[in-house]
C-alpha cells in the first residue's frame, strides 16, 4: 500500500535560519566516541544527502538507523562522514583517511546521481582558496525559484499558467539530458565514480567489513517513466559484482509526489520522510 506524505518545511527557524551541529572532527552530529566493548560503529559516507541537508540531525537516516538498532537492544554509534558536494572519489578518500580509523563494523555509502560529477569545490591556483563550481548553470532546475516576466501580459493568470507549463517542460528535459550525459559509458565522471565505488567496497572486503550502498533516486518523475532506471541498474551491478550490498530506494518511492519529498520548493534534497524510509 502506498503512503502519501504531507509536505512540511519544519527545519527553518523563526528567522528562516538553518542550524547544524558539527562535532570536533568537523562532521555532522555528536562527537565520535572511542569504540567500547560490545559497541558497533556504523560509518556512513556520502554527500549532502547523507549529511542531511535541510533535515534535523535526529531525523537523518544514519541516526534513524542507529536508533532502530538500539531499540533492538544493540549498542551502536552512527558516525556520519557525509560532506555536502562530495562525489564518490572524495567519499573513498574520507573512508581511507578517517573512516577506517573509527573501526567500522559496517560501512554505508549513500549514492546519488550527481556522484558522477567533478568535485563541487576546486582550489583557485592564484588565491589558493576553494572556489565553488557553478553547477546550476548546467542544471537550472536545482537553482532558484523563477517567476514569469514582470510584464502586463504575464499578469494574466492564463499567461502565467502557460509560462509555468512551458518552463517545467524545459527544466524536465534539461534535468534528464544532464544526468544522462554525466552517466554516459564514456563519461569521465562515470568512470571515476565506478572506480571509486569498487575501491570502497574492495577496501571494506579486505577488512571483512560489510559495505552497503544505498542509492537515492532523483526526486523527479517517480513513476514508471522514471528516466534514470538504467543508471540505477548499472550502479547496482557494479556494487554486487564487487561484493557489496545494493539497496535501491527508488521502488519504495514509486508513485509518490516528488514535491512532497523535498526539503523546500527551491531545494531538492530529500526531507525527513525519505530519510525515515531509507
Amino acid at each position: 500500500e502506498k503512503v502519501h506524505f504531507v509536505q512540511t518545511y519544519s527545519f527553518f527557524g523563526e528567522q528562516n535560519e538553518v542550524h547544524y551541529d558539527v562535532n570536533p572532527s568537523g562532521f555532522r552530529g555528536p562527537a565520535f566516541r572511542p569504540k567500547a566493548d560490545g559497541t558497533s560503529h556504523l560509518v556512513f559516507l556520502g554527500d549532502s544527502f547523507t549529511f542531511g541537508e535541510g533535515v534535523h540531525n535526529q531525523d537523518i537516516y544514519p541516526e534513524v538507523a542507529a536508533r532502530l538498532l538500539r531499540k533492538e537492544g544493540k549498542r551502536v554509534q552512527a558516525c556520519n562522514l557525509g560532506v555536502g558536494g562530495y562525489n564518490t572519489s572524495q567519499a573513498a578518500e574520507v573512508l581511507e583517511l578517517i573512516g577506517f580509523g573509527l573501526q567500522p563494523d559496517v560501512v554505508v555509502l549513500g549514492y546519488t546521481l550527481n556522484d558522477a560529477e567533478p568535485p563541487l569545490f576546486q582550489v583557485d591556483p592564484q588565491s589558493g582558496q576553494p572556489v565553488r563550481r557553478p553547477r546550476e548553470a548546467f542544471i537550472e532546475s536545482e537553482g532558484v525559484l523563477r517567476r514569469p516576466p514582470d510584464t502586463p501580459l504575464y499578469r494574466l493568470h492564463l499567461a502565467q499558467a502557460i509560462w509555468q507549463v512551458q518552463r517545467q517542460r524545459h527544466l524536465s528535459r534539461q534535468t534528464i539530458d544532464y544526468y544522462l550525459s554525466i552517466h554516459e559509458p564514456s563519461s569521465e565522471g562515470r568512470i571515476e565514480s565506478e572506480q571509486a565505488l569498487r575501491e570502497i567496497i574492495t577496501s571494506c572486503n579486505q577488512r571483512d567489513v560489510p559495505c552497503i550502498v544505498v542509492m537515492f533516486p532523483l526526486l523527479f518523475n517517480l513513476s514508471r517513466d522514471y528516466p534514470f532506471r538504467k543508471i540505477h541498474d548499472q550502479i547496482g551491478r557494479v556494487v554486487q559484482e564487487t561484493g557489496g550490498r545494493f539497496i535501491d530506494l527508488r521502488p519504495a518511492l514509486m508513485g509518490q509526489d516528488a514535491t512532497a519529498l523535498i526539503v523546500h520548493p527551491t531545494d531538492q534534497h530529500p526531507n525527513e520522510k525519505v530519510h525515515a524510509l531509507a
